[in-house]
Order: structure tokens, then C-alpha cells, then sequence
């Protein structure tokens, strides 16, 4: 099961890249019920650069986010869901 999805874009002068990472809860946190329903683990990279980075006024980022959910461990569905949110 692929558990990595990427994707590039370009939009108004910005390149993106996001890169989606999943994977099943450990039954560790399962068991401690600290979340209800806990099925996914979760990170997002994104780099973005605006106007291209060798321009002088060139701009670029890199994030870095976690995530849990009660959805299943779809890459490509968590991905979609992020992106929008």
C-alpha cells in the first residue's frame, strides 16, 4: 500500500510542493484512548517558492505539519482533505 503522495503545482507566480506521508495509529495510542476513534498518523511537507528563489527578490518556505485522524490511512485522501481545509 503506497503511503506517500506528492504533488507540485504552479499558480501566480508560486511553485509548490507538498509531500503527504500516513500511517496506521500505533496500538499504543489505541489503547490509551486519548483520542476517540484514532485510526491515522500523519505528516505534511510543503515548499513553496514565489518568483523563483535565484531572483533577488525570490522568496522560499518550508513547513513541516502532524496530523491525527479518525479516517483511514489514505494517503491520497488526506492529502485532498488538507489541501482544502
Amino acid at each position: 500500500m503506497n503511503r506517500v503522495h506528492r504533488k507540485r503545482e504552479r499558480n501566480r507566480g508560486r511553485n509548490e510542493e507538498r509531500v503527504c506521508l500516513v500511517a496506521p495509529a500505533p496500538a499504543s495510542l489505541k489503547r490509551r484512548r486519548l483520542w476517540k476513534d484514532i485510526q491515522t498518523v500523519g505528516m505534511i511537507y510543503r515548499h513553496r517558492e514565489v518568483n523563483g528563489v535565484a531572483s533577488d527578490n525570490g522568496v522560499a518556505s518550508d513547513e513541516v505539519s502532524y496530523f491525527i485522524s479518525s479516517l483511514p490511512p489514505k494517503v491520497r485522501l488526506h492529502s485532498k482533505h488538507i489541501r482544502s481545509h
